[in-house]
């Protein structure tokens, strides 16, 4: 993708609270990574083609594009000011580049210029819905899928303002989308759990993946001194929505398992019949249907993946949660693209 002495640009994504920032902040600790909060610019399907991009992009600034997948993401290139890039830069390396990959090698060779870097890790949650195209694509382009136990995530979603509904949703439909590079060169899986168990081993795995040399000063807590090139105000979050620990704080394993003791088996009989609908199957070539099936295939914890007997009241919530999910959905939609969205979710079985 690049050539030699260029700067290079890798994609990192993952389901929400699945440790993405916290790993976007550990690599840009490494003097030869930059780092940088969410771009919303490598998720949408215009980032798929040059030309679309360039045909797009006055209603991609203007919000008037989505991303495709659970999560309608309206937003593009939402820290530009920050790191100094506006729409008139982005026309112009749109008007420049000769391919797809050049464009994304111009913005990758802004990232590191200053700090004198090699490689731009962009980390959206989101990208994970480009990763099966562009492991085609550009099968140059270093993509890491982070996965976490789709119950931890659940749990900490919930902590942070999401619905049920929601968080199992988003979890199931974003790890799916994420699975379908697996087996291309470019594209390596990592866990969540593998990195707070054991981060110099996991990192390592990463920056081979990247063609970059182990540095320890990767596992220092960053403080206000610190080179890390990611930040944001994790503290200025709406109470609701607030992480109990911020990227900053020393790597720990505590929160592995926690929503043994934050989802009673109500609610975690309602995560494992969470499923993909027949549609979204296809689309996604899912090897799994349910919440409990991807569990399963992720190899965790199997033997709590047991779906329990439904009540009528506990079915008549889930349908009230289902329905305003996807109300919620439409509406959004509908402000910002006019269109219907797809049904990708419900619960049942």
């Amino acid at each position: 993708m690049t050539g030699e002495g260029k700067a290079r640009l890798a994609l990192a994504g993952g389901c929400g609270s699945s440790g993405t920032t916290l790993l976007a902040h550990v690599l840009g600790r490494h003097p030869c990574i930059v780092a940088a909060p969410e771009f919303d610019v490598f998720n949408p399907p215009e980032a798929l083609s040059l030309q679309a991009l360039r045909d797009s992009i006055d209603e991609l600034f203007a919000r008037r594009r989505l991303s495709h997948g659970y999560k309608l993401v309206v937003g593009f290139l939402t820290p530009g000011e920050v790191v100094g890039i506006d729409r008139a830069l982005v026309r112009r390396w749109l008007a420049e580049a000769g391919s797809l990959a050049d464009f994304y090698t111009k913005v990758a060779e802004h990232m590191c210029a200053p700090r004198g870097a090699t490689c731009f890790v962009e980390k959206t949650p989101t990208n994970v819905y480009n990763f099966d195209a562009l492991s085609r694509q550009m099968p140059e382009l270093p993509l890491i899928h982070q996965v976490r136990d789709g119950r931890d995530v659940a749990g900490s979603l919930v902590r942070r303002g999401k619905t049920l509904f929601y968080a199992g949703s988003r979890w199931l439909y974003d790890t799916v989308s994420g699975l379908r590079a697996r087996g291309r060169p470019s594209y390596l899986e990592t866990r969540y759990e593998d990195l707070v168990a054991d981060a110099p081993g996991t990192l390592r795995l990463i920056l081979a993946h990247l063609g970059i040399d182990y540095d320890p000063c990767m596992l220092e807590p960053s403080r206000e001194s610190s080179a890390s090139t990611y930040e944001e105000k994790w503290r200025d979050k709406r109470s609701a929505q607030r992480w109990q620990s911020t990227p900053g704080d020393p790597i720990s394993a505590a929160s592995v398992g926690k929503f043994r003791r934050d989802l009673d088996e109500e609610q975690l009989s309602t995560l494992y019949r969470i499923r993909l609908t027949a549609r979204a199957v296809e689309e996604l070539q899912s090897p799994v249907r349910t919440f409990a099936e991807l569990i399963e295939l992720l190899g965790y914890d199997r033997a709590t993946a047991r779906v329990a007997p439904v009540s009528s009241r506990l079915r008549m919530r889930e349908l009230r949660a289902e329905l305003a999910d996807h109300a919620y959905r439409v509406g959004r939609s509908l402000r910002y693209t006019r269109k219907l969205p797809e049904i990708v979710t419900r619960v049942g079985g």
